[in-house]
């Protein structure tokens, strides 16, 4: 009772952390933005720019908390407002001050809604513009403006690039292995508690396993954002994804079926599952190749017993350049 104890403190310590500090990457990427948005305060003070809140404002803007590619924003948002001067400066030069330049400025506004949706370098090709045409109409300033608004943009994109993303390779670069190695040992966790465990270990189980899977998909989508070859890379690894997520899914639906009435499976059984889960992960840890030999189970584990088998499946499939490794006498 006192393991037992201790244990539901530790786990609500764990969750407790997770809900206020956030993981590895969180934690990372606030510090990735602080030194950028240092270094782009900096560069405000320093720099002979004439409106220099545009740096920092493509810093937040480039690095914006969502997990996508930073490289592929800060490209896009380059090379948009590149075009987006060049729109501009036409209009600035053939438009006057008068009724005629809220024509393109309303055009430009209906169709940021469109090309966000599309393309963060496309909403810059019009975001750009109007930015110039109200600013002008305020303050003429006429190519002051739209030069200064190429390099301050470019400035911001500048420091992103170098300090926030070249510096961080493990954010780009870094494979998927750890991130499928966690959702394996969750998983295996989660199958512990399903057949051995008590309901409420089983809950917290399954929410680990689906938390883990969550976290998967997330480090899979950041990739898949990268150019090649790590999207590349990246993507073979989908079907192995959603064939852990069947697993977790078979695993439920036995918990459900056992409340149903139906028998509780072999241990003997259970424990065969759990070991080719647990090879799995170490198969991903030491990259080797799984066996090949499937798994034997009857009545509600036989189904996880399948998907298991699918999944070790499509990761020799799937692992190219691993080595198939020599298991020890114990395993």
């Amino acid at each position: 009772a006192v393991q037992r104890a201790e244990r539901d403190w530790r786990l609500r310590l764990h969750d407790l952390q997770d809900k206020t500090v956030g993981n590895a990457d969180s934690r990372a990427f606030v510090v990735r933005l602080t030194l950028c948005m240092t270094i782009a305060e900096v560069a405000r003070q320093l720099l002979p720019i004439e409106r220099p809140y545009w740096v920092l404002l493509t810093v937040a803007i480039v690095l914006k908390p969502d997990y996508g590619s930073v490289f592929t924003r800060a490209v896009q948002r380059g090379a948009g407002t590149l075009l987006g001067v060049l729109i501009g400066s036409l209009l600035l030069t053939f438009l006057g001050r008068d009724a005629w330049v809220l024509l393109p400025m309303a055009l430009a506004a209906g169709a940021l809604p469109w090309a966000r949706s599309g393309n963060f370098g496309l909403f810059s090709v019009f975001q750009t513009p109007l930015i110039i045409l109200l600013l002008d109409l305020a303050t003429p300033s006429g190519a002051e403006l739209v030069g200064a608004r190429l390099v301050d943009t470019l400035i911001g994109c500048g420091i992103v690039l170098l300090f926030g993303y070249l510096l961080w390779p493990q954010t780009w670069r870094a494979p998927l292995d750890d991130a499928l190695r966690g959702a394996a040992l969750a998983l295996d966790r989660f199958i512990d508690a399903a057949f051995n465990e008590s309901p409420v270990e089983t809950r917290r189980a399954r929410r680990a396993s689906y938390r883990a899977l969550t976290e998967l998909q997330t480090q899979l989508q950041r990739r898949l954002a990268e150019p090649p070859p790590i999207s590349t890379r990246a993507a073979a690894w989908w079907p192995v994804i959603v064939q852990l997520e069947r697993t977790s899914d078979a695993v439920t639906e036995a918990v459900i079926a056992m409340r149903s009435g139906e028998p509780q499976p072999d241990p003997g059984q259970v424990t065969v599952v759990r070991r080719a889960v647990r090879e799995l992960e170490e198969d991903l840890r030491d990259h080797r190749l799984p066996d090949d030999a499937e798994i034997h189970a009857e009545g509600v584990l036989a189904p996880v017993a399948r998907e298991v088998d699918a999944a070790r499946r499509l990761v020799r499939e799937t692992t190219p350049g691993r080595r198939v490794g020599v298991r020890g006498a114990d395993d």
